[in-house]
């Protein structure tokens, strides 16, 4: 889901980018039906959907093989060569368009070409780690979620640096669509902070308790009862009192192991502490 969300960022903005190259620049650079403007934006609208497909695949890697990286790259050099393509249709001169995006298409299968190479000697690799391997977030998506969100504003001042005409309204609709998605990931990001901060928590409470308390009775172990005494005795001389350190011996016992079995001997040792911490004071260790 988190994933899918970052994606869809970025798709947003490039969606709006190829809008306003095709659908709003026109206007200014030739004459062009808004019909022929939509089917020249056809492709690389929908080269923003593999860029955008290939964007939740880098996400979620636990590692960018190069043939990754290859593939990621062949689905951006293919949405330029529509771009330029489409530009072709549109300008007076498309002669060097013509070159750029034939270059670009040459460049794209050529990346293609080459992940499909090295696949095969990758077949015995796991390119994705589990779920629990995965980082929620990684630095990689914190550049893309940030460059998506300056995204929008940084088109409008493009085009306006360029002479052409924006439609306010558009730009309002995706800032706040890719603001609400980057707002959604930090709150989630937030959550599970606090719960990994409260999983830590307890953790360091069941480690502290395990490393003072026997495993079987729940009573102090060895270790806190040395600690406890020692302390105890430096404030019996500082104050001039005293203490008591009562030991207890079950007779017996042995043959009660030997004879009903070590689980029934944990039981008796069991219901002995219970009977003792009954007795005891706040107090008292």
């Amino acid at each position: 889901g988190d994933i899918f969300i970052d994606a869809s960022a970025v798709a947003v903005v490039a969606g709006l980018a190829i809008w306003q190259a095709f659908v709003v620049a026109p206007d200014v650079l030739v004459s062009g039906t808004i019909i022929e403007r939509f089917v020249f934006a056809a492709y690389p609208m929908a080269d923003v959907l593999i860029v955008a497909a290939f964007a939740a695949a880098l996400f979620s890697a636990a590692r960018r093989n190069v043939d990754m990286l290859m593939m990621a790259g062949f689905a951006v050099a293919l949405l330029i060569a529509d771009i330029f393509y489409g530009v072709v249709q549109l300008v007076a001169d498309p002669r060097l368009m013509e070159d750029i995006s034939n270059g670009f298409y040459f460049v794209a299968y050529g990346l293609l070409a080459g992940a499909a190479y090295m696949q095969p000697v990758k077949m015995g690799e796991d390119p994705t780690a589990s779920d629990s391997d995965r980082r929620p977030i990684s630095t990689f998506r914190m550049a893309v979620l940030g460059l998506a969100l300056c995204g929008a504003p940084g088109v409008a001042i493009l085009s306006l640096a360029l002479g052409t005409k924006i439609h306010p309204p558009v730009y309002i609709v995706a800032t706040i669509l890719v603001s609400a998605t980057v707002m959604f990931r930090f709150a989630g990001m937030v959550r599970r902070l606090e719960t990994e901060q409260r999983r830590l928590r307890d953790a360091e409470s069941r480690l502290v308790y395990q490393a003072s308390h026997d495993a079987l009775t729940g009573l102090p172990n060895r270790p806190m009862l040395t600690e406890r005494l020692q302390r105890e005795i430096r404030a019996a001389r500082v104050d001039r009192s005293c203490l008591a350190l009562m030991f207890i011996d079950l007779d017996g016992f042995k043959a009660i192991n030997d004879t009903l079995g070590h689980q029934t001997g944990d039981m008796l040792l069991s219901a002995v502490a219970g009977r003792i911490r009954a007795a005891l004071r706040p107090s008292d260790l």
